[in-house]
């Protein structure tokens, strides 16, 4: 069975991505001399276990690997050739675990060994806080990841592995509300490993720059923050698409539509919120708060307009977030938040409105 699940997921991950390992091995270790290069990556692990601002780029850039091997893996599930898969429910739990475990290790091992040349450069150093932050890092993206696809196997023919979570308050569920309860019930394993990872990134930031916290270190973990939330909006889309089409025949203008999605982006991301006033609003101000909390929405936002464009599959979203997370960090230290906050509010508006209405689902991902 290992040998199969090694073949289905880690062997076809690594066919169809050749070329982006081709031209990440160039592009960092095929242009200049030897030399040059170890002193290259000598510095980069310096600066990444040295200095939390780089530890939490690098830490990105590991969760948008993450991200790629995520939506690779739950693609090949959805194919109709391996629905054999779901018969792995037969397995005992710890079984389950074990064989993702191998297949996410297999498919992030060009990242996971760098990392841990890392966090070894950052123990021989002394560096010891931000190296076991980094390794803690690694160590939750596998964990999540095997998590969500034991959960996706389970999920099929069977009782959901965890308990239902409802309001008991609220008896009649909103339209505005449907995403949020979606979120807490069908999709709760995904929502709440995100809420966590979130909240223990923004806590370990709170430790680790217990003296000062720069606004500019926030917005790199907001990046951060909000590239693991891409999830939710890809799920989000396809909830309405697939499995709620009778809305478009609904008399709701597509303005409200494009409003369901930004309500729940806007109470989602209130955890958040919550909890840098709490710690940091004395440091930070309650303007520069406010404007992460609503660069938050419009970037979850943009992410749900881009995946109404026609062609985007799954591979073609992980890339579009992998582009924005580069694309942004330079916007935010070109133009600055409110800027960028206005321009990501109004292309989302701009690419939902025109391209809604010319929407076709992809089978394939349904």
């Amino acid at each position: 069975m290992n040998n199969a699940l090694s073949k289905i997921f880690v062997v076809k991950f690594y066919q169809l991505n050749a070329g982006f390992f081709l031209f990440i091995f160039l592009l960092f270790f095929g242009l200049v001399n030897i030399k040059d290069v170890i002193n290259l990556h000598y510095a980069i692990m310096m600066q990444v276990t040295n200095k939390s601002f780089f530890t939490l780029i690098a830490s990105s850039v590991c969760l948008l690997y993450t991200i790629k091997c995520l939506f690779s893996v739950l693609k090949t599930i959805n194919l109709p050739e391996n629905s054999f898969l779901y018969n792995l429910q037969g397995l005992n739990k710890f079984n389950i675990y074990k064989k993702f475990f191998f297949c996410q290790v297999s498919i992030y091992l060009p990242v996971l060994i760098y990392s841990l040349i890392v966090v070894y450069v950052g123990f021989v150093h002394n560096q010891i806080l931000l190296s076991v932050f980094f390794f803690f890092i690694q160590v939750l993206l596998i964990i999540s990841c095997v998590l969500i696809y034991s959960y996706k196997i389970n999920s099929t023919w069977k009782q959901s592995i965890l308990p239902e979570i409802t309001l008991p308050a609220i008896k009649r569920k909103s339209l505005l509300m449907y995403l949020y309860y979606y979120s807490v019930n069908n999709r709760k394993a995904t929502f709440f490993t995100i809420k966590v990872f979130s909240l223990l990134l923004l806590q370990l930031m709170v430790f680790v720059n217990s003296e000062q916290v720069s606004s500019e270190n926030v917005c790199i973990l907001l990046l951060f923050i909000m590239s693991a939330h891409s999830l939710l909006p890809y799920y989000y889309v396809r909830f309405f698409e697939t499995e709620l089409p009778f809305l478009r025949n609904l008399p709701i203008s597509v303005f409200y539509r494009y409003i369901l999605y930004v309500f729940t982006y806007s109470l989602i991301l209130l955890p958040e919120l919550v909890f840098l006033f709490w710690n940091e609003l004395n440091v930070l101000g309650s303007s520069t708060l406010f404007s992460i909390y609503f660069f938050g929405i419009a970037q979850l936002a943009l992410f749900t307009g881009l995946q109404y464009l026609k062609g985007v599959t799954i591979e073609r979203y992980s890339t579009i977030v992998l582009g924005l997370f580069f694309v942004s960090m330079l916007l935010l230290a070109a133009i600055g938040l409110w800027y960028l906050l206005f321009v990501e509010l109004l292309l989302s508006i701009f690419i939902f409105l025109a391209a809604y209405n010319k929407y076709e689902i992809n089978t394939e991902q349904s």
